[in-house]
């Protein structure tokens, strides 16, 4: 994200879980005021196909983040998000995470910074091949999840979060 160019910069994971044209939803919200647009597979649990166990984690992981590090966004692990430049220069910028829990910092920083964030529901269907190994990588993202809560401290009450009821004209 450092080296990308363009007033827009997004991340999106190379499998195909989400449909590219969903781009459009988040674009949405960056033209209604958001600054950091995310793609989330449980504001609207109907749109998403996923394994029941991948399901169970992932609501353990989502009620630790919030917890401790990010209060505005349920799902911090999609990987489906876009940023207005100013917003990806300044979180990726001290960036100190790199494995699968760099978005929970990404999202972190944002909230620290003043940046309005929007989660809107997108299509979500699970792939085969996976890189992610559930209690492996998970332990992994939970130590990097402590680790961020002493690098940026206590997650703020009152994070700029748009509700996609909000972004509607």
């Amino acid at each position: 994200m450092q080296s990308a160019q363009g007033e827009l910069r997004a991340f999106i994971d190379a499998d195909g879980a989400v449909p590219f044209e969903d781009i459009e939803i988040l674009e949405g919200a960056v033209a209604l005021g958001a600054d950091l647009a995310i793609g989330s597979r449980v504001v609207d649990r109907s749109k998403i196909d996923a394994l029941a166990h991948r399901r169970f984690f992932g609501f353990f992981f989502r009620t630790l983040v919030r917890a401790v590090v990010a209060r505005s966004v349920e799902d911090t692990q999609c990987g489906f998000k876009l940023f207005r430049a100013q917003a990806a220069e300044a979180v990726f910028a001290h960036q100190i995470v790199t494995g699968f829990a760099f978005d929970v910092e990404v999202i972190g920083r944002a909230e620290r910074l003043g940046f309005h964030v929007a989660e809107l529901a997108i299509r979500w269907r699970e792939q085969s091949g996976s890189k992610v190994r559930v209690l492996r990588d998970g332990l992994h993202m939970v130590a990097d999840v402590l680790r961020l809560r002493v690098a940026l401290g206590r997650p703020r009450g009152d994070a700029a979060q748009l509700r996609s009821s909000q972004l509607t004209k």
